[in-house]
């Protein structure tokens, strides 16, 4: 993985001390928040290229971290972990006279935070505000050397430091060399994004992928139908990472950009045919569109045929024309055969988690829609007309349940911390808004003290338009003590509810 370039990390003045303690050249010793800052400042996201993942945003936790330089900067080195750096080596000067204990200066090659990614960033938001009183502060620094260190050091390293964050099986991948392979590829084939570590910005649709999206739309494009069970159940299946596991499976003969690209466009069509469809079906045949899309795209993969999908000069474009046909064969198939194998009361939710039954539907669906002599017909109904109830904001400003004034933090969910969580965290005052009794625009941004709808952040700036989902909906936005807006507004929708009943009985 590419390193950030030689940095002088020395300790800003004589009183920060360092010394050395191990064969490997590990060092522990006590940097200033200025020389920190100074670090991400120059480097940015670069400081972490070899970490599992990019630093989080402003969560609850790193709150704390940004508070307590600010508030109690003598506590500091207490009450948090510090910062891990590797390096491939170390060069150490004296500042004076080279004697046991004294302060050194470090210049190290190759260095990366591999774990304290939160600290770096939090340090510098709290510096950036109120250097005067985050200078009082310490901050631990542990640099590691791996200059002569046992094969496999490294890894082992960034691995056992990682306990402030829950780590799941995907973050490990971030490891795996085949991902930095299969990024490069992409950025040399089709000058698009390929991002696999939690953190990283994930591009808009046009500019690339992430790793889920390009393992979701493999596992479908992979002739075994049970992986789109495995999908269906939940992705951190695909992490698997043991010799029959669904990431060794997919990942384990490096594919190529190429299909993965091609890959992702199939299933991204299927996923649109399926959306346009959806108003037109009811009942269990919207529950099996609905819960069933995961297996709908693996039988359209597997009736477009995989020939060529890896092939730079085959025709690929009809095969995405074709999908919307193909969807409706498909869903015209399967609809009654679930019913049929499995009964009419069965639970659609289970079928499609079930290794078995969904590897019995692929194969009898591509056997009805290969043998048949007349092509199934997919009968959809026109969408019914339905009552529209208030607005989020509308709802509880009617009644009233959040007083003027009152702070409103966003808390973004895992998609859309990797969206724009980057672009969120070069102001924290993006993450905060003030309530305003106005139905139309309720929140104050704190970023430029205009209003804004619930929703309407999505419009603040070109990367947020990019994200289309990233900064939007009501349970997002919370009020500490109290829960999320969509909280306090399904406590609203009941008043709602009880008030058009009492009307109707007029």
């Amino acid at each position: 993985m590419a390193c950030p370039r030689t940095s002088n990390l020395s300790p800003p003045c004589p009183a920060a001390g360092t010394r050395r303690t191990s064969r490997t050249g590990r060092s522990v010793g006590w940097s200033g928040p200025a020389r920190v800052a100074l670090w991400y400042q120059e480097h940015g996201a670069r400081l972490f290229d070899r970490n599992l993942r990019s630093q989080l945003g402003v969560t609850a936790l790193n709150l704390g971290l940004v508070e307590t330089p600010r508030t109690t900067p003598e506590t500091f080195s207490y009450l948090h972990n510090g910062i891990t750096v590797l390096c491939d080596s170390v060069e150490t000067g004296f500042f004076s006279c080279p004697v046991v204990g004294a302060p050194v200066r470090l210049r190290l090659k190759g260095a990366a935070v591999v774990n304290g990614a939160q600290t770096v960033a939090s340090v510098y938001y709290a510096y950036e505000k109120h250097p005067e009183k985050v200078s009082l502060a310490a901050v631990p620094v542990r640099f590691i050397s791996v200059e002569n260190a046992a094969e496999g050091f490294a890894r082992s390293v960034v691995a056992a430091t990682h306990t402030q964050h829950p780590m799941g099986p995907c973050d490990f991948v971030a490891l795996d060399e085949v991902q930095s392979l299969i990024r490069e590829d992409f950025r040399a084939t089709f000058d698009k994004e390929y991002v696999f570590r939690r953190g990283e910005l994930v591009p808009t649709p046009a500019a690339g992928c992430s790793l889920e999206e390009a393992a979701v739309a493999l596992a479908c494009g992979h002739p075994d139908a049970s992986l789109s069970a495995l999908v269906n159940a939940s992705t951190e299946h695909l992490w698997e990472a043991t010799p029959e596991g669904a990431y060794t499976r997919l990942f384990g003969r490096r594919p190529s950009a190429l299909q993965i690209w091609r890959s992702i466009l199939l299933l991204r069509a299927v996923r649109e045919a399926l959306h346009e469809l959806k108003p037109g079906l009811t009942g269990r045949a919207a529950a099996i569109a609905e819960r069933g899309g995961i297996l709908v795209a693996h039988l359209v993969f597997r009736l477009a045929g995989a020939e060529g999908i890896d092939d730079p000069d085959a025709e690929w474009e009809h095969v995405l024309d074709d999908v919307p046909d193909r969807v409706r064969q498909v869903l015209a198939a399967l609809i009654p055969l679930v019913d049929d194998l499995f009964g009419s009361n069965s639970f659609v939710a289970l079928i499609f988690r079930e290794a078995d039954r969904c590897r019995l539907l692929a194969e009898t669906v591509v056997r009805t829609l290969t043998n048949a002599e007349r092509t199934p017909q997919l009968v959809v109904a026109s969408p019914p007309q339905r009552s529209r109830r208030p607005s989020s904001a509308r709802l509880l400003v009617e009644h009233r349940r959040i007083p003027d004034g009152t702070q409103v933090l966003y808390q973004p969910g895992r998609v859309e911390e990797r969206a724009i969580g980057r672009w969120l965290d070069e102001d924290p005052r993006r993450y905060l808004a003030t309530w305003n009794n106005d139905a139309r625009n309720p929140l104050r941004w704190a970023a430029d003290g205009c209003l804004y709808s619930v929703n309407g952040l999505t419009r603040l700036s070109g990367r947020a338009r990019e994200a289309r989902s990233a900064v939007q909906g009501p349970r997002y936005w919370i009020i500490p003590g109290d829960g999320s807006l969509a909280d306090l507004e399904r406590v609203s929708l009941v008043g709602w509810s009880v008030d058009r009943m009492c009307l109707s009985d007029r």
